[in-house]
């Protein structure tokens, strides 16, 4: 199972204090943004622990606290804190970094990942709901299933498709995900994220983001999107190459 590292460096407070009270603690369906994106990463079935890093304002929404294993308040000597977290589980063989900042999923993207990730990786994509897709574009194919080859793939909410039984359907997947999605302004809409799994053995928090900063060719920023609808993940591991060139993170 794996560790979901989530540090929140003031990009949510930004986003959001021009709608909350409590700036960057926006309430959705009754629950702080941040503990609906902890939802959706436990979601994903391979998330076992969560450990979030953010403003100190975090201690007034206990739905937030008490949806991680462990919460850190940016005011304390952070850095130590996350390293001394991290190096207690360095038998963990996995950790999820919730990077955004200018991630860009692209057709040569995913199809880069499809033809050359191990053929028991997997690319997940959760999309809007359906109901507030049916709100906005009327007649979209959200929640429809089709089958591809041997495999029936859900659109929503959790989208898994497997290298090896894709076959001859990548095509009409790439088009369909890639070209129809994004037409409809659902980055702009919603935001857009990358999770990168990756094996971390026994490394130390810095190592790891300093590996994880070299294979992505450039600065990591991991913090929480305001926008927890939309999210996508790319889940493989360090050492296969496959987005340095092609995914961009902010610094």
């Amino acid at each position: 199972m794996a560790t979901a590292v989530l540090v929140d460096g003031g990009t949510l407070e930004a986003g959001l204090a021009a709608h909350a009270a409590a700036p960057g603690l926006l309430p959705v369906g009754g629950r702080p943004a941040a503990a609906r994106l902890i939802d959706e990463l436990r979601s994903l079935g391979d998330v076992d622990r969560l450990f979030l890093a953010g403003p100190e304002a975090y201690l007034q929404q206990t739905a937030v606290v008490a949806a991680c294993d462990t919460f850190v308040p940016l005011a304390e000597p952070t850095a130590p804190a996350l390293a001394a977290w991290f190096d207690a589980r360095a038998a963990d063989d996995e950790v999820l970094l919730w990077s955004a900042g200018g991630a860009l999923l692209t057709a040569p993207l995913v199809e880069q990942f499809l033809r050359h990730a191990p053929r028991d990786a997997s690319l997940v994509l959760s999309a809007v709901r359906a109901a507030h897709c049916d709100r906005r574009w009327p007649g979209h194919p959200f929640g429809h299933v089709e089958r591809f080859d041997t495999e029936r793939i859900h659109v929503t909410p959790l989208t898994l498709l497997r290298p090896a039984r894709l076959g001859t359907a990548l095509p009409a997947i790439l088009s369909y995900l890639l070209g129809d999605l994004l037409r409809q302004d659902l980055l702009r809409a919603f935001g857009l994220a990358t999770v990168l799994r990756y094996t971390t053995g026994r490394l130390t928090l810095d190592e790891a983001m300093r590996h994880l900063a070299e294979h992505l060719g450039g600065p990591v920023v991991t913090v929480l999107l305001p926008q927890p609808e939309l999210c996508v993940s790319l889940r493989t591991r360090l050492d296969y190459n496959l987005v340095r060139e092609t995914v961009e993170v902010g610094a």
